[in-house]
C-alpha cells in the first residue's frame, strides 16, 4: 500500500491478504503524519522508521525519545521495527541498543541485486 488514497473497502482487502499470508508494512513512519493513521487503524507487521528520524539520532535527544517510544510501542503490539537511512556507526549502535529488529542503509551495506526478508 502506498499514499494515502482512499478506499472504503480497505479493511476487508488487508484481512483477505491475512489470510493468504501476506504481511503488511508501513514505510516512512514519521515521515508523513497520514501514514501514522494507518499505523493505527490496520496494525502492520512492520513499520520502517524513516530515515529523516534515524539520521543523526545517536546525538539527537528529542529523535532518542520519539525513537524509544515507537519502539516500545511497537514491541508491545508485536510489530517488527526496521531502521531506514542507517550510514554512521553510532546511529546502528543506538538503534541495535534499543532492540531495533531490522536497519536499511549504507552504513549497514551497500544495495545488492540478491532480496533479504527480514524474519521475526
Amino acid at each position: 500500500m502506498s499514499g494515502s488514497a482512499h478506499c472504503p473497502d480497505l479493511p476487508q482487502i488487508i484481512n483477505r491478504l491475512r489470510q493468504w499470508g501476506f504481511g503488511i508494512a508501513v514505510d516512512d513512519l514519521c515521515g508523513c503524519v497520514s501514514v501514522a493513521r494507518n499505523v493505527l487503524e490496520f496494525r502492520p507487521d512492520l513499520v520502517k522508521l524513516d530515515r529523516r528520524l534515524v539520521g543523526g539520532c545517536s546525538k539527537h535527544s528529542l529523535k532518542q525519545t520519539l525513537i524509544k517510544i515507537l519502539l516500545h510501542s511497537a514491541h508491545e503490539q508485536g510489530i517488527l521495527v526496521l531502521a531506514q537511512g542507517l550510514e554512521d556507526e553510532r546511529d546502528i549502535e543506538f538503534c541495535r541498543d534499543l532492540g531495533v529488529g531490522c536497519g536499511q542503509g549504507f552504513g549497514l551495506a551497500t544495495p545488492e541485486l540478491t532480496w533479504h526478508a527480514c524474519e521475526r
